[in-house]
C-alpha cells in the first residue's frame, strides 16, 4: 500500500526535564531514528519537530506546527500541509516516543480502512498517534478545526475510524524518566529546549 508518514517530535518534553524524547537512546540509536526506520517504505515522511541527530533522507521534509509547541493536533495538521509532490491516500501518524512502533506499522496499513485505524493498546485504550488515516478525512478534519492547543481526540472525533490491538509493546510510550528507566535508559540532565 502506498503511504505518506507524518512523525511528530516537537514536544517540550517537560517530564523528561526539558530533554527531548527524540534523543533518547534505545538499542543503538534515538527514538526519533527508530521511528522514523518504522516508516521508511513512506511515499514520503514529514518530520514535525526538531531532526536532532537522525539520520534523516534528502526527501524528508522538516518543518513546525504554529505556534511552535502548539499540541499534537497542530502538529499533524502543519505535517499535512507540508507534504509536497503526489500525496498517497494513506498517511500513517506516528509520535516519535514508542521503542518498538515497527510492530505496529504493518497492521495498521494492513487493516486501514474507513477514515483511519487507531492502534489499542492492551489496556483497550486508543492510541491517536500511532494511526493511519485516510488523508483527505483527516487534513478535512484539520481545515475546519481551530488545532491549536485541541487534542487529537476533539480533531478526529467526526471520522469513521476503526480500531486494531496491535502488538504488546508496540504503543509503549516514553513520557517521563521513569518510563525510560524500564528500557534502560539513562536519566540525562541538560539539552533542554528553548
Amino acid at each position: 500500500m502506498l503511504f505518506d508518514a507524518v512523525v511528530l517530535a516537537g514536544g517540550r518534553s517537560s517530564r523528561l526535564d526539558g530533554h527531548p524524547k527524540s534523543e533518547l537512546e534505545f538499542d543503538g540509536s534515538t527514538l526519533l531514528q527508530r521511528t522514523i526506520d518504522a516508516v521508511q517504505d513512506a511515499r514520503q515522511v514529514v518530520l514535525v519537530g526538531e531532526p536532532g541527530t537522525a539520520e534523516l533522507s534528502p526527501a524528508t521534509i522538516v518543518t513546525r506546527e504554529t505556534p511552535a509547541f502548539g499540541g499534537p493536533a497542530a502538529a499533524i495538521a502543519a505535517g499535512l500541509d507540508a507534504a509536497t509532490g503526489p500525496l498517497a491516500e494513506w498517511v500513517v501518524v506516528l509520535a516519535c516516543d514508542m521503542p518498538f512502533v515497527a510492530r505496529a506499522v504493518p497492521l495498521l496499513l494492513a487493516t486501514a480502512a474507513g477514515d483511519g485505524v487507531l492502534a489499542v493498546d492492551d489496556d483497550g485504550r486508543r492510541q491517536y498517534l500511532l494511526a493511519c488515516y485516510r488523508r483527505e478525512a483527516l487534513h478535512g478534519a484539520a481545515r475546519h478545526a481551530a488545532v491549536s492547543g485541541i487534542s487529537v481526540r476533539a480533531l478526529i472525533a467526526g471520522l469513521d475510524t476503526i480500531r486494531v490491538q496491535v502488538p504488546g509493546g508496540a504503543s509503549t510510550d516514553i513520557d517521563t524518566w521513569a518510563d525510560a528507566a524500564l528500557f534502560d535508559i539513562p536519566h540525562r540532565t541538560g539539552d533542554h529546549h528553548d
